[in-house]
């Protein structure tokens, strides 16, 4: 069936004033990636608060710090008998710990941060950060050995005891060891300049980040400029 000529004229207007609306639609509403910092300012505080809270907790138990130590055991296991000679079995371990640290960001609450505004219209945030701890310890490279002397019965079953005795020994230790080394410390570090950066991304220029000692660490793009002032 032949089509009419008015309808064709109906459709060709409707395709034009479509594309006419949509021209005028991209002039008046920005792009939303370029616009983004405009879109953070005319927010509240309380808005803000809610969605850079919303995005900390979303990195669930950061943990960015990592140190690795290097560890060897080893522990002689005697045998005391009365008729016949004593027996001994001894076993060592030799492994690579992978110790890593972090903060669970996830335990975050409305009262850790705090958003405010300063007479120059500055933003100015407040971050109470949970304390850090060590979320992992893994062992790598793991070699270990045994010698026994004659005076010992199933010296193989006695070695395997005293392997699974190092490697708990070797948990503890590694854990010691990286607390000494300020693994923790790192810890917080790192994952205050992470929550500062992603609340730099909100436009926020000032950021304080109180630790769970109280001691507060003065981060942000507008650091400087406070330590120049001062």
């Amino acid at each position: 069936m032949k089509k009419s000529k008015k309808g064709s004229m109906f459709t060709l207007a409707s395709y034009v004033a479509a594309a006419v609306i949509l021209f005028m639609v991209s002039e008046i509403v920005p792009d939303r990636g370029i616009d983004r910092v405009s879109a953070y300012a005319q927010q509240t505080n309380e808005e803000l608060e809610a969605l850079a809270l919303e995005t900390c907790r979303g990195f669930s138990v950061y943990d960015i710090a990592e140190v690795q130590i290097s560890i060897l055991k080893s522990i002689k296991r005697g045998i005391i008998r009365t008729l016949l000679p004593d027996g001994w079995v001894e076993a060592w371990l030799r492994c690579l710990g992978n110790i890593r640290a972090g903060v669970n960001l996830s335990m975050l609450t409305s009262n850790d941060l705090q958003i405010s505004t300063d007479a120059e219209g500055n933003r100015h945030a407040t971050l109470y950060l949970p304390a850090p701890e060590i979320t992992s310890t893994v062992l790598n490279d793991e070699e270990w050995g045994s010698s026994h002397n004659f005076w010992v019965w199933a010296p193989d079953r006695m070695a395997i005891e005293i392997r699974q005795q190092l490697r708990q020994e070797a948990y503890s230790e590694l854990e010691e060891r990286a607390l000494e080394s300020g693994l923790l410390e790192q810890a917080r570090s790192l994952v205050a300049e992470k929550a500062t950066e992603i609340l730099s991304a909100f436009n926020i220029p000032v950021v304080d980040v109180i630790l769970e000692d109280d001691r507060v660490l003065e981060l942000g793009i507008a650091a400087g400029e406070r330590e120049s002032d001062d």
